[in-house]
């Protein structure tokens, strides 16, 4: 795997990852839900959502346009049987994971 670059951001952002033990955990789903819930105004909304930003981390507008121009909003789920396969190739290649597992496991559906 090869570094190409960075893209820092002033406000905070972050990412959910689990573990495998907690993909039973019941409150899961409802977790998930809450979170795309709350998010989606903000994805519905491209005008009011970079005025929130430059508002919010009191930064210029160029900085904000230029930011949102190369970011990628992951908001979609479950993930792609295609991308699973491609991520554990990768996962393989660096010695992360020592083996790949079923798309079936990986791709359980969270419904939310």
């Amino acid at each position: 795997m090869e570094r190409i670059g960075e893209c820092l951001t002033p406000w905070p952002a972050f990412v959910i990852v689990a573990h495998e033990a907690v993909l039973g955990v019941p409150s899961l789903p409802r977790l998930l839900h809450l979170i795309r819930e709350q998010a989606l105004p903000f994805f519905s909304q491209a005008a009011d959502r970079l005025a929130y930003i430059q508002k919010q981390y009191q930064l210029h507008p160029e900085d904000v346009a230029e930011w949102y121009a190369q970011t990628r909003w992951a908001i979609q789920s479950p993930a792609s049987a295609p991308m699973l396969s491609t991520t554990q190739d990768t996962l393989l290649a660096l010695g992360i994971l020592s083996e790949k597992k079923p798309l079936e496991v990986l791709s359980q559906t969270l419904d939310f």
